[in-house]
């Protein structure tokens, strides 16, 4: 990949962590990772320090880099996105260009995860899930929350790739996205908000063990 810097490297990886390419508890070897990714060593070493910052790697003593396992975070991973994609749905319609893209941009989401969902490509369904929900925040408008927020979103992707079964993690989720945007788009951001707040508890108790 050529002269990649520290921060082009971590974004690389934290993308290969969203798109479920790099799994919980997976080892990234150093030695291999440089060679494939034709980075030096010490530029991934400062790679992962910054994913270790973002919460999404954990270096063990003697063993090496893991991809993280998040178990413990699930309630503070949630309350982070309901005080964040709640509050993003107050800015719909402030700035109109803003309000626009972030629907296009969920309108993809959502054909992609049904697209992907029809050839039970789960990992897909759930990389699109993120990206509608990363929308959500960044009609905002603002970079840094969007940054922070998509740190978090990888997270909670952390979250759904740990468990057993993608199918049934998934698949409920498809259509609340698809309903929150139709509530979205004709300005009933109450039904955009009641669905939401259901969608964050379903999807928190499906983590805690509790079902969906």
């Amino acid at each position: 990949m050529g002269k990649a810097t520290v921060d082009q490297l971590a974004r690389l990886l934290t993308n290969q962590i969203h798109l479920g390419e790099l799994r919980p508890g997976e080892q990234l070897a150093e030695i291999a990772l440089s060679t494939q990714l034709g980075v030096s060593r010490n530029t991934l070493r400062e790679a992962f320090r910054v994913l270790a910052r973002d919460g999404l790697v954990e270096h063990i003593p003697h063993r090496g880099v893991f991809v993280r396992t998040i178990t413990e975070d699930i309630p503070d991973v949630y309350a982070f996105r309901r005080f964040v994609e709640l509050g993003a749905l107050d800015h719909v319609y402030r700035d109109h260009r803003v309000t626009t893209r972030c629907f296009y941009a969920m309108e993809k989401a959502c054909d992609a995860a049904e697209a992907a969902a029809s050839t039970s490509d789960w990992a897909n369904v759930g990389a699109a899930n993120s990206d509608f929900h990363q929308a959500i925040v960044d009609l905002v408008g603002s970079q840094r929350l969007s940054e922070l927020s998509r740190v978090v979103l990888t997270q909670a992707r952390l979250l759904f790739l740990s468990t057993s079964d993608w199918k049934s993690a998934h698949k409920p989720f498809i259509d609340t996205n698809r309903r929150i945007l139709a509530a979205l788009q004709r300005d009933d951001v109450e039904q955009a908000r009641i669905l939401l707040s259901d969608y964050l508890l379903r999807s928190e108790r499906l983590f805690s063990g509790q079902g969906v």
